[in-house]
């Protein structure tokens, strides 16, 4: 249903033989309660919409019928705007009183709790360390195999969050040498050097060579390190350019 050109008010959930749900666009993670046992989700989209929508799902066991808390209203048959408008009001009421109770708040971080340590199902998908996620082919009844599609959930997760990860140290890195650009580093002072040179006694700390020697920073300038005596050392130009490719 669109109650305007690009404006959604509804998702389609498309079930097999055919046939279709609706659930209201901005109160898409109450998706759950229209899975039964007898009927399989198979796809999630926008209706008319060019584009895949994110969306969220409660996935708690009884999340939409919570002891304590009424019933999650059902879609009305009418779509009148002001039929579709009460519906809407009722949803968020429930909405706010599931996460308001306690026993569903302490559910829920048990959950989380879980999914961070071992993938759990939700839907025809998995969630793991709050990713949701799915592998190509079904999951086999056979336990070994299960087994196996668990670790490529992981494996997939857990390098995504290496190389998300390595990234972030990389444009941390970028940008401090942005920073750095243009700017004059203080030269070491001359009573430092002196001292340095006496105390590594005029040779590379490393291989001992006393050729093209040069004062380093043991702890690098752009991630703090000082230009004091215990921050420098003597290293020749050789080992001072693989300590740089190194750090």
């Amino acid at each position: 249903m669109n109650s305007g050109e690009g404006k959604r008010d509804f998702l389609v959930l498309e079930f097999a033989h055919s046939e279709r749900l609706y659930v209201g666009d901005d109160r898409s993670h109450l998706i759950q309660k229209l899975r039964s046992a007898d009927r399989q989700l198979s796809s999630l989209r926008a209706k008319a919409g060019k584009w895949s929508q994110p969306y969220c799902v409660e996935v708690l066991p009884n999340a939409y019928e919570w002891p304590g808390i009424e019933a999650f209203p059902r879609l009305p048959r009418e779509s009148t705007p002001e039929v579709m408008a009460e519906w809407r009001r009722a949803c968020a009421i429930y909405e706010k009183n599931l996460h308001a109770n306690e026993s569903y708040r302490l559910a829920a971080k048990d959950y989380f709790d879980l999914q961070s340590r071992e993938p759990q199902p939700l839907l025809n998908w998995w969630v793991y360390r709050a990713m949701a996620l799915r592998v190509g082919q079904n999951v086999s009844a056979n336990a070994h195999d299960r087994d196996d599609h668990l670790l490529l959930i992981k494996q997939y997760v857990l390098r995504h969050e290496r190389n998300v990860e390595k990234m972030r140290r990389e444009v941390e890195a970028l940008e401090n040498c942005g920073s750095l650009e243009g700017a004059v580093r203080e030269p070491i002072p001359e009573h430092v050097r002196v001292f340095v040179w006496r105390r590594d006694e005029g040779q590379c700390v490393r291989c001992g060579s006393r050729e093209r020697l040069e004062f380093d920073h043991i702890i690098p300038v752009v991630a703090g390190g000082s230009s004091t005596e215990r921050n420098i050392q003597l290293l020749c130009e050789s080992c001072n350019r693989s300590k740089s490719a190194t750090v």
